[in-house]
């Protein structure tokens, strides 16, 4: 629920106000208003086609501005995909935070950078908050190590697997040297 609508209608045209002056306007306000046919769909597409550069971009600003600022599910095509996706992400994220939360989880990390936002997040909170939580990273060249040092700071859980010198850790000597670990 928005405190208040028009603020945040406003917000949508922020750096978009030229919007109001597009050509295609009436087109799209009279297909949004009346009973969509065949007729008028294909209308607004010939419409779109002879859209400036500018004007796409206009357009691609606006529906990016408000994408982010309302919070709506439109019916359009592209519901499903969005809807069920971004469910199954969510559930997957769960899944995995859950799994991390558990005594004795064991995370390996071979080839993720932790840039993912959302993953790395879960990833640090359980290993400062699970201290039964035990994760090894793989580091592919001895530069890898300060970036997951800062990532990890005050986890002592999170083991680095740094290969010295020039060497580069393969997934081969990882594997090597995961088997080491079980004798």
């Amino acid at each position: 629920m928005y405190s208040n609508p028009g603020d945040t209608l406003q917000a949508c045209l922020s750096g978009c106000e030229d919007i109001r002056t597009l050509s295609v306007l009436d087109s799209v306000r009279d297909l949004v208003m009346n009973d969509c046919d065949e007729s008028s769909l294909d209308d607004l597409e010939c419409h779109a086609l002879w859209l400036s550069t500018e004007e796409k971009e206009l357009l691609t600003r606006f529906e990016e501005q408000y994408d982010s600022t309302l919070c709506i599910v439109n019916p359009t095509k592209k519901k499903f995909g969005e809807t069920v996706l971004e469910r199954y992400y969510y559930d997957l994220l769960r899944i995995y935070a859950n799994e991390l939360d558990r005594n004795n989880a064991l995370l390996l990390v071979f080839g993720f950078s932790f840039a993912d936002e959302h993953i790395r997040d879960l990833t640090v909170r359980a290993a400062r908050s699970n201290p039964k939580l035990l994760i090894f990273i793989s580091c592919y060249k001895a530069d890898d190590a300060d970036s997951y040092e800062d990532r990890f700071a005050d986890c002592d859980n999170v083991i680095l697997l740094v290969p010295k010198g020039d060497m580069k850790l393969g997934l081969d000597v990882f594997a090597r040297g995961l088997s080491c670990l079980s004798k």
